[in-house]
């Protein structure tokens, strides 16, 4: 299912899980290498946050201020709800 298009509610889970796999398998590299930047940058939408909320205070950043990276590349898959 193309991640780009809307999502009917009984494929949501999997497309959750399909995008949690994708996040992680663009920040998991190789001691010495580093994160594809482009796919990082291709899973969060304009705007989008990542949230630590491990601590009393919870961090919150954009996805460039914690991967700078190395692109241009606009944010701009988006998956929504029908």
């Amino acid at each position: 299912m193309p991640l780009g298009q809307g999502v009917a509610m009984e494929d949501v889970d999997e497309v959750l899980t399909a995008l949690t796999a994708e996040f992680f398998a663009a920040v998991s590299f190789k001691p010495g290498g580093k994160p594809d930047y482009d796919r990082i940058y291709g899973l969060f939408v304009d705007g989008g946050l990542l949230i630590k909320n491990a601590g009393e205070t919870p961090e919150i950043s954009t996805v460039r201020e914690n991967w700078p990276g190395e692109t241009s590349r606009p944010l701009s898959i988006r998956a929504t709800v029908r």
